[in-house]
């Protein structure tokens, strides 16, 4: 079984390059989940005596109704400094560990 690798490098392969390239990949993890975030942590939240909402779909029509988009969004600051570290870390040891592995595989 052979991989199909990618030669093409436009930023040189530094424990820099993927700090801030993780840095931006958990921004955009932290966008893409925030609104299910909201969504989840409200209907968990919810007195179960007087529902607030029937269900998910309820809830985000009526976050949206109430608040615009931007209720989606609150807690987004707790939720990328939660998730920024960890994709960091992991992607960053992840390159580091792929190019220790490939000067050792390759010799």
């Amino acid at each position: 079984m052979t991989l199909i690798s990618c030669k093409l490098e436009i930023f040189d392969r530094s424990i820099y390059v993927h700090g801030v390239a993780s840095m931006i990949s958990g921004f955009i993890v932290a966008g893409a989940m925030n609104p299910f975030d909201v969504v989840v942590t409200r209907l968990y939240n919810q007195d179960p005596k007087a529902r607030l909402y029937k269900g998910p779909l309820d809830c985000l029509a009526k976050i949206l109704k109430a608040e615009g988009v931007g209720g989606l969004f609150k807690g987004f600051n707790a939720h990328y400094f939660r998730m920024g570290p960890h994709t960091v870390l992991t992607l960053t040891f992840w390159e580091q560990i792929k190019i220790l592995t490939s000067k050792y595989l390759d010799e």
